[in-house]
């Protein structure tokens, strides 16, 4: 559950092949009567599979080209263009250390595939933690609630929890920020109950002083995967925000998730799970 990506699998009769999130290779497991299991490719940018009874075929976003593997008893009649190879990444050496001479810089880790609804960040961190975003129209609440109206922007950043202990999320902004957090459940897909499930909502921290900043403070869990969504309270106003986590034990971090998911789905289940 950790590393498929539930959206991206295919059952035959005896077989399964399944898509991995992290790494986009196919894997297949059962019955290897039509050379499903040892054919499946091996190589790293599929992002959707289908197949049939005796063969499975997967989309490979990097060569833009349809992969399939197994007994393929009914071919097109159209000759499948070849795949163009596409060059192996190099790895960058970690830097050492001489004696007397300059340091060389590590390299800068690469952004984790992420929607235009999510804050964006690379693909791992540790407390504490700043980022930066800005509110637009293309992601807005499409219903009212007792949190926002219609209309209202959002953006939201998840994560997988590395350690259990007491985490400070603030939100800071001139919009009159307002956090939301929830909990997923990658057991479940999208459309089942339960995938999505509400903890916690925080407008203001101190109205009284003048203090519109949302904070929300909770024992987050280790292993556990969290979202957070960040708005503005009642309005429409499209400005920058701060989002900060801070935590007193310094052994905890995160790993950046995502599974590939359709933006009005989602919505409108946090919004259910707001409401309830």
């Amino acid at each position: 559950n950790d590393f498929v990506d539930s959206t991206s699998k295919y059952f035959g009769p005896d077989f399964v092949c399944l898509i991995y999130a992290d790494t986009y290779i196919i894997e297949c497991f059962g019955s290897n009567a039509h050379g499903i299991v040892s054919n499946a490719p091996t190589k790293v940018g599929f992002t959707a599979i289908d197949g049939g009874d005796t063969y499975a075929c997967a989309y490979h976003v990097l060569d833009a080209f349809t992969h399939c593997w197994g007994s393929i008893t009914r071919r097109p009649s159209a000759v499948q263009p070849t795949a163009t190879t596409v060059p192996t990444a190099t790895t960058i050496p970690t830097a050492t250390t001489v004696p007397g001479a300059t340091p060389q810089p590590t390299a800068t880790p690469v952004p984790i595939i992420r929607t235009f609804c999510h804050i964006p960040r690379s693909g791992s961190a540790t407390y504490p933690l700043t980022l930066t975003g800005t509110w637009t129209s293309s992601c807005t609440w499409t219903s009212d609630t007792i949190y926002w109206d219609a209309g209202t922007p959002f953006i939201w950043d998840e994560w997988r929890q590395k350690g259990t202990g007491v985490v400070t999320i603030t939100a800071s902004s001139d919009g009159d920020p307002n956090l939301t957090l929830y909990e997923i459940d990658d057991s479940k897909s999208v459309d089942d109950d339960g995938y999505i499930t509400f903890l916690a909502h925080e407008d203001d921290i101190d109205t009284d002083g003048g203090n519109y900043d949302a904070q929300i403070v909770r024992t987050l869990e280790d292993g556990k995967h969290y979202l957070i969504s960040v708005s503005p309270y009642r309005t429409t106003t499209r400005d920058s925000f701060t989002l900060t986590y801070t935590s007193s034990n310094t052994d905890l971090g995160w790993a950046a998730s995502h599974t590939p998911f359709d933006e009005t789905q989602m919505q409108s289940m946090m919004e259910s799970a707001a409401a309830k």
